[in-house]
């Protein structure tokens, strides 16, 4: 290595490229940070934009729907009482514009409310007449599938010799499948 080429350059020159770099790095940091900056002011302007647009759009189609009535919550539910952020309540008492939206933001969570507590009821009543609706599950619709064909056979009668050459199944499986049905009594 040519050390020759380090001799041309004074401690000044050094130390005058050194500080020149310190700069352009701090103007590069200074940079980054105020675009992150108006990125984060951009994404929440249009975040609140974007939830106001969608409550608005929501509370139209509520107000729109004719004949709706919203079952109240279910006594056995609870829901979560909302914490307001120190900072969000002083701005609240602070300025009444303020206030006027955050009492519309109420409103319309208590409308969000009782339509989730209405969903759950309708839920319930889904599951319920689910659970009544359905007939008690035969034996062959609890085997798997591969073997309906078998059961439905030795539910007729047939020998497991017999069972095992239409099915295609060995006759282990198929004199399994005939004492599966003598024992279940169908």
């Amino acid at each position: 290595m040519d050390f020759e080429f380090f001799s041309l350059f004074g401690w000044r020159d050094v130390l005058l490229t050194i500080v020149l770099l310190l700069a352009a790095y701090v103007l590069v940091a200074l940079l980054r940070m105020r675009r992150l900056q108006r990125e984060g002011s951009r994404k929440e302007i249009l975040g609140s934009l974007a939830a106001h647009s969608a409550i608005s759009a929501y509370a139209a189609v509520q107000d729109t729907s004719p004949g709706i009535a919203s079952p109240e919550i279910l006594p056995n539910e609870k829901l979560q009482e909302p914490v307001m952020a120190p900072a969000v309540a002083d701005s609240a008492a602070a300025s009444p514009p303020d206030r006027f939206v955050l009492e519309r933001v109420e409103q319309e969570l208590d409308q969000l409310r009782k339509e989730v507590g209405g969903l759950r009821a309708e839920i319930l009543l889904l599951r319920e007449q689910k659970e009544r609706s359905e007939a008690p599950r035969k034996l062959t619709e609890v085997v798997a599938p591969a073997y309906t064909d078998a059961m439905q056979m030795a539910v007729q009668g047939r020998t497991a010799e017999d069972i095992s050459q239409q099915c295609g199944i060995t006759r282990s499986e198929a004199e399994l499948v005939v004492a599966l049905v003598r024992n279940s009594g169908t």
